[in-house]
């Protein structure tokens, strides 16, 4: 900077999104010729909610660990903290995960940490009102606008819960109006 000499630098950059950019590029909102030029190699890492098996792993690693830094041994999860890990959709993956741990492991008065230690909430309940009287079309337009909010926006994660392929997805929103 400040110097009209050119200085020869060899340069790496790495990126990473949680975004569909074939998607935005089709959408016109990320520049085609950008995407080529970042776009040597790519390793997708799912979100931890697509990796269960090592939810508890990590869970355990984490325990343990927060377990030995704040001199609390014999930590161990209840059956429904399980299932409250389990379940949770963790948004904030790994590090969400962490956090949590860490916060049971500071607020557990017992040796056993509960799902309210851990500051996750369980399955989350559907708002759809089954007593309503609609059509088999209302509900499928109903269950695809909450996917899509949960996931906001995002048509690859929207389409992975509904178990439907993509441009399935793309018809029935563009059925729906969504």
């Amino acid at each position: 900077m400040g110097s009209n000499t050119g200085i020869p630098v060899d340069v790496r950059i790495i990126s990473a999104t949680n975004k569909d950019l074939p998607l935005l590029i089709q959408q016109q909102q990320f520049r085609e010729d950008l995407y080529y030029r970042i776009n040597t190699i790519i390793i997708d890492i799912p979100p931890l909610r697509e990796r269960g098996e090592d939810i508890m792993l990590l869970a355990g690693h984490f325990l343990k660990s927060f377990a030995d830094k704040y001199d609390k041994e014999g930590l161990s999860f209840s059956r429904s903290a399980v299932q409250a890990i389990n379940s949770h959709h963790w948004p904030g993956n790994v590090r969400e995960l962490k956090h949590s741990v860490e916060k049971a492991v500071i607020l557990a008065d017992d040796k056993i940490i509960q799902p309210q230690d851990l500051l996750v909430k369980g399955p989350e309940i559907s708002s759809l009102d089954v007593k309503k009287s609609l059509t088999l079309d209302q509900y499928e337009k109903e269950i695809i606008r909450q996917v899509l909010k949960k996931y906001r926006g995002n048509i690859s994660y929207t389409a992975r819960e509904l178990k439907i392929g993509r441009q399935t997805l793309y018809r029935k929103i563009q059925k729906y109006g969504l």
